[in-house]
């Protein structure tokens, strides 16, 4: 149901990923740059990214980055449909 990784065991450039899954990233210190859906971002110290469960996404740059990258899925946070009609209503 739900994952913590920490951000500085990510082991060289990883390959392209899709999971079914919701993902948070925190950089608490250091940078990266991420692709998502082939657009990149660049997290630094104390930003946070989401993904969206089955968006493409992969690490390409890690500099001495520490943090968290957490996987989560749906019921996670929804028990029922009035649950993801609240989310998405203030999305």
């Amino acid at each position: 149901m739900i994952e913590i990784f920490h951000l500085d065991s990510i082991a060289g450039l990883q390959p392209p990923r899709r999971v079914m899954k919701y993902v948070l990233v925190w950089c608490s210190s250091g940078s990266l740059t991420l692709s998502i859906d082939d657009e990149d971002f660049e997290l630094k110290t104390h930003e946070v990214i989401t993904i969206t469960s089955g968006q493409i996404h992969h690490f390409k740059n890690v500099n001495e980055v520490s943090g968290y990258r957490l996987e989560f899925t749906l019921d996670f946070f929804c028990k029922d449909d009035k649950d993801i009609e609240l989310i998405f209503q203030f999305l």
